[in-house]
C-alpha cells in the first residue's frame, strides 16, 4: 500500500515548501504535493502526519566506523582540558589496558606525559585527530615495542627522555595495541549513533573492515561505502575490485592515501614551513604514480591533505591527471595558500571537507594559524568550481547533520558564538546539497538518493524545526535553531521508519 506523508514543510528542488507532503510507493517517492491535495485527492494511501520538517537523509562522506565503536565503549576524554582531569578520568576505570579516546594532546605538557609514561598501568591514549598516540612504558615493555626501533614519523621527548607519545608514521607501530574484537553488537551502537543524527549512509575510512562488513550486512542498517588502504591496492586490482562495485547496502569506495598529518598534532605539511614544517608522508611523484595506477585499474583515490604544502601537492597531481579522474577527491583540504588559487581552479577533484572541524579547531587555528585566509575555505573552494561533499571524520567530530549545517553556514563555536573567516561560509542550500544529493552522487550512489522528489529513494529525516529559520517570527534565529532547539525526530529508509527520538 502507498504511504502519503504530510509535513510542516518539505525541502524539495532546492527550496523548503511549507504545508507540503509526498507520496511513497514501495521504496520510492512518486509525488511531492501540498498537504491539502493529499487530504482531498490521495485516497489509495495510508496517511501519516509528520510533525516536523522533512529533509533528505544525509551521507557522511568521511567516518571511521571501527574507531567510532571503540570510542563509544572506551573512556571519552573529549572534555578533558588538563593533566589533572586526565588522571581523574583514568582513575575512574579499573580496566586494563585502559583505553582513552578523543584527547586534545595540546592540553598536556611534555613533562606531564613523562609522568604518565612511568605509571605502573597499561594505558593507551589516542588524540582527538587520531594522529598522536600515547602508550605507557609498562604496556610497551609488555608488548615488546621499543621506541628506539621506530623509524620515520615523530617521537616526543622531554629533556632527552621519551615520554610515550608517537605521531603519524611512528604511531603505526603501536596502533595494533588498541585492536580488540569487533563484536556484532557494535553495529547497533553505530546505527543508533548515525540514525539519530540524520545520517543513513557513510564512507568508512577504517580500511580493514571490508570483510567484517561483507559478512555482517544483515547486522547494520546504514549504507556503507568502504575505502581501501593504499597498501592493499594490488590485491584489490588482482581480485577485480572497482570503486563503486557493490549494492545499495555496501559499496567499494576510494583508495585512501596520506600526504601529511594534522593541525592538532602539528604534523600538517605547510608550504612555507610555518608555523611548523609538519610531515611529508608521500612525495608528488609517488602520489602521482599511485593515483595513476589506481585510476587505470578502475579505482578512485581519496587523498588526505591538510597543510598548504600537502594541498598544493594533491592539486598539482590532480591537475596533471586531468578531468577524466573527476571522482578522485581531496580529504580535508584545510589550508590553501593564496598564490595557489589558480591551481585550485585548474585541478580536477571533489572536495571532501568537514565543516565541524573549523568549529572544533577554533583554538588551534587562533594559536597556530591566525591570519591565514584560506582555512577551511568552503566558499572559495565552491566558487572555484569544485563539488563540495561534507562529512565529520567521526569520532574526531560529531556527525550530526544539524551541527554540520550550522558550522557550514554560521562558522561559530557552539558554546560561545565565537567565529572567524565568516566569508568562507556557504548558504544553507549549498550545505544541504553537500550532505545529500552531491554527497550521494560523488560516493557512487548515482542520482536516486539525496532528494525529496519523484523517482528518488524514500530516505528522509524529520526535523523539529526548519533549517531556514521560519521560527524567526517567534524570536528565534538559525543559530538558536541549530544549536539548542532543533533535533532529528525520525529517520526513514526506503519509506520505513527505522529510528525515532
Amino acid at each position: 500500500m502507498k504511504k502519503a506523508f504530510l509535513a510542516k514543510g518539505v525541502y524539495s528542488g532546492g527550496n523548503e515548501v511549507l504545508d507540503t507532503g509526498f507520496v511513497v510507493d514501495g521504496t520510492m517517492i512518486v509525488d511531492v504535493i501540498p498537504n491539502s491535495q493529499i487530504r482531498s485527492e490521495v485516497a489509495d494511501a495510508e496517511k501519516i502526519y509528520l510533525d516536523g520538517f522533512v529533509y533528505p537523509s544525509a551521507i557522511d562522506s568521511h567516518v571511521h566506523l571501527k574507531e567510532l565503536a571503540f570510542s563509544i565503549i572506551s573512556l571519552d576524554a573529549s572534555q578533558v582540558k588538563s593533566f589533572k582531569e586526565l588522571i581523574e578520568l583514568i582513575n575512574s576505570s579499573e580496566d586494563s589496558p585502559a583505553y582513552i579516546y578523543n584527547l586534545d594532546f595540546n592540553y598536556i605538557a611534555d613533562e606531564e606525559w613523562l609522568k604518565l609514561f612511568n605509571e605502573k598501568r597499561r594505558l593507551f591514549v589516542q588524540s582527538k585527530d587520531v594522529h598522536s598516540v600515547f602508550v605507557s612504558k609498562v604496556f610497551l615493555d609488555e608488548s615488546k615495542i621499543f621506541p628506539k626501533e621506530v623509524s620515520g614519523g615523530e617521537l616526543k621527548y622531554f629533556s632527552g627522555v621519551f615520554v610515550g607519545v608517537f605521531k603519524d608514521r611512528a604511531a603505526d607501530i603501536v596502533f595494533s595495541l588498541k585492536d580488540r574484537e569487533f563484536k556484532k553488537d557494535y553495529f547497533r551502537l553505530i546505527d543508533e549513533y548515525f540514525l539519530e543524527r540524520g545520517i543513513t549512509a557513510v564512507v568508512n575510512f577504517d580500511c580493514d573492515m571490508l570483510n567484517v562488513l561483507q559478512q555482517s550486512k544483515e547486522d547494520f542498517k546504514i549504507r556503507v561505502v568502504q575505502a581501501i588502504h593504499k597498501d592493499d591496492v594490488f590485491d584489490a586490482v588482482r581480485n577485480g575490485m572497482r570503486t563503486g562495485d557493490g549494492d545499495g547496502k555496501l559499496k567499494i569506495g576510494p583508495v585512501k592515501m596520506f600526504i601529511d598529518g594534522s593541525l592538532g598534532s602539528q604534523t600538517a605539511f605547510m608550504f612555507y614551513r610555518r608555523p611548523f614544517k609538519g610531515l611529508l608522508l608521500m612525495s608528488e611523484t609517488e602520489l602521482e604514480d599511485r593515483v595513476s595506477f589506481a585510476n587505470e585499474n578502475g579505482l578512485q583515490v581519496a587523498v588526505h591533505a591538510i597543510g598548504s604544502g600537502a594541498t598544493h601537492i594533491a592539486m598539482k597531481v590532480f591537475k596533471n591527471l586531468g578531468r577524466r579522474n573527476i571522482l578522485n577527491r581531496i580529504e580535508h583540504l584545510q589550508f590553501i595558500e593564496l598564490e595557489h588559487l589558480d591551481l585550485l581552479r585548474e585541478s580536477h577533484f571533489i572536495a571532501s571537507m568537514q565543516p565541524v572541524h573549523a568549529i572544533s579547531d577554533y583554538e588551534l587555528y587562533m594559536k597556530y594559524m591566525a591570519g591565514f585566509k584560506l582555512a577551511y575555505a568552503w566558499n572559495t573552494v565552491k566558487k572555484y568550481g569544485k563539488t563540495l561533499i561534507f562529512g565529520s571524520d567521526t569520532p574526531v567530530d560529531d556527525a550530526s547533520f544539524i551541527k554540520g549545517i550550522h558550522a557550514a553556514t554560521k562558522r561559530t563555536t557552539l558554546d560561545s558564538g565565537l567565529g572567524y573567516l565568516f566569508e568562507e561560509t556557504v548558504d544553507v542550500e549549498s550545505a544541504i546539497n553537500a550532505y545529500t544529493f552531491d554527497g550521494y552522487k560523488a560516493n557512487y550512489f548515482g542520482n536516486e538518493f539525496g532528494e525529496i522528489a519523484s523517482g528518488k529513494k524514500a530516505d528522509f529525516i524529520v526535523l523539529r524545526n526548519s533549517l531556514f529559520g521560519h521560527e524567526k517570527r517567534k524570536g528565534l534565529h538559525l543559530f538558536d535553531v541549530g544549536r539548542t532547539k532543533n533535533a532529528v525526530l525520525k529517520t526513514f529508509m526506503e519509506g520505513s521508519e527505522i529510528w525515532t527520538k
